[in-house]
């Protein structure tokens, strides 16, 4: 998983996915302790959010888990 994937990924997905990973990130707002959070409403918002090297980590420590891939395993997509 890096930057460049994860972006390709989101700008494959459609308006309606997009909106089911905006509203799954803002349910994170209690897990994560990033206040910005709650500010992700757009597609630059996503990409910036999921290609900190935090996130990228989980990203890639989720797939090692589950096998599958990111965007299936935490947003079902």
């Amino acid at each position: 998983m890096n930057k460049k994937t994860i972006k390709q990924r989101i700008m494959r997905c459609t308006p309606r996915e997009l909106q089911h990973i905006i509203e799954t990130i803002h349910s994170w707002k209690d897990d994560f302790a990033d206040e910005g959070i709650e500010q992700i409403e757009t597609v630059q918002d996503v990409i910036d959010l999921l290609t900190r090297p935090e996130y990228i980590e989980e990203a890639e420590r989720v797939e090692d888990e589950t096998g599958e891939d990111y965007f299936e395993a935490v947003f079902n997509i």
